[in-house]
Formats: C-alpha cells, sequence, structure tokens
C-alpha cells in the first residue's frame, strides 16, 4: 500500500513507552500561547509525558509575566519573544532535570529566533 494510503495512527499509537534512560522532547507550533494553551499541556505534554517542551509561533511579548501558563511540575517557560507581531519561541522542562540556557556559539541574526538550552544526563 502507498504510504500515503496508508491509515493514520494517532499520537498515542507512535509513542514508545519512557524508561529511565529516555528523554522524551516535544516541539509544538502553538500559533497563539493564549489560544491554543488549554490543550498543550492536557493533550500533549501530560499525556505524553514530555520532559522538554519546544513551542513556537506563541505570540507574547514582554507585557506577559514570565510565570505566565506554568505547569505544575515543569520549569517557567524559557522564551524569546518577538516584538512585532506574531512569531517567538519558548520552551519548558521537567523540574527534575538539569537544564540550563546557554548562548549560540556564535552570534545569531537579529530576527532569528533562537534558544538553545543545555540537557545534562545524569547516569
Amino acid at each position: 500500500m502507498p504510504r500515503d494510503m496508508e491509515p493514520r495512527r494517532s499520537p498515542r499509537q507512535r509513542c514508545c513507552n519512557a524508561t529511565n534512560s529516555e528523554v522524551r522532547i516535544m516541539s509544538v507550533n502553538l500559533r497563539g500561547f493564549h489560544t491554543n494553551l488549554g490543550e498543550l499541556p492536557h493533550l500533549m505534554i501530560r499525556n505524553h509525558s514530555a520532559d522538554v517542551v519546544f513551542v513556537c509561533e506563541i505570540f507574547l511579548d514582554n507585557r506577559v509575566p514570565a510565570n505566565y501558563a506554568r505547569l505544575k511540575g515543569y520549569s517557567a517557560w524559557l522564551r524569546k519573544d518577538q516584538t512585532t507581531q506574531g512569531g517567538g519561541v519558548a520552551f519548558c522542562y521537567k523540574e527534575s532535570l538539569s537544564v540550563r540556557v546557554v548562548k549560540p556559539p556564535m552570534p545569531a541574526p537579529r530576527e532569528l529566533e533562537l534558544l538553545m538550552l543545555k540537557l545534562q544526563l545524569i547516569n
């Protein structure tokens, strides 16, 4: 059967069970924190046990407090807001992880919405 004819599997069917040696990373084009926030934590992050969550198109600016939409058991959203309409990126992670924001190895163009993190895995 051609690939485009195969039945679509739900995200739950495609996910594997997490073990202690796995880190689950989720990336979502949110298309607006205010608009789609309700679906993100309940349907995606919690149901799929995401450890690190990246979101783009957050549509937030510096008028929104840093602790906005913080999820229990996760860090506050670390954001790079867009000062014009649209855009912006953010991530959060489980508080049990050792994560820090790092500077890119070389300067990024101002219009590039870039956040980098370092995740320390402890065996």
